[in-house]
């Protein structure tokens, strides 16, 4: 009985080794984000609210939590307003997720944003940071995108 403990212990202890060994040989991979669309959804006193589509893929095997998204957002050549969108959302292991990112742009710059809009259609340049979590700390990705501001 004890020989049998004994065997089984051993057998744990160097599947742990292993599994520790896989984790350092086995970094954790960027995730790519592609934002697939940029919206404007209300113009009102206190700003500008949108919402920036994603399309995120984890090659990872494990699900990644995406905390924050830093954005810098030039609408026609304007000067750009930027911020931080605070996320909530998992993306699956090996999978595709789709994920909207709300922005608001303050009272400060919607005027000028507003009056472009009003123009008809707007182009913008967008560059963000995503912040995922993961077991070894934080990971951020980094994209830019150009695109035609849909209303």
């Amino acid at each position: 009985m004890r020989a049998l403990v004994r065997v089984t212990m051993l057998a744990v202890v160097v599947g742990l080794g292993l599994t520790a060994t896989a984790c350092r040989l086995n970094p954790m991979e960027r995730p790519t984000v592609k934002v697939t669309g940029v919206t404007v959804g209300s113009i009102s006193f206190t700003g500008v609210d949108g919402v920036v589509d994603l399309s995120i893929y984890n090659p990872n095997a494990v699900g990644l939590p995406l905390e924050a998204m830093a954005w810098r957002l030039t609408v026609s050549g304007q000067s750009a307003v930027s911020g931080r969108a605070e996320l909530a959302d998992t993306i699956p292991a090996k999978q595709n997720a789709s994920v909207r990112a709300r922005i608001h742009i303050g009272a400060g710059a919607a005027p000028a944003l507003a009056s472009a809009i009003a123009g008809g259609a707007v182009t913008y340049h967008l560059d963000a940071t995503f912040t995922f979590r993961t077991q070894i700390g934080a990971l951020s990705v980094e994209t830019s995108t150009d695109g035609t501001l849909r209303r």
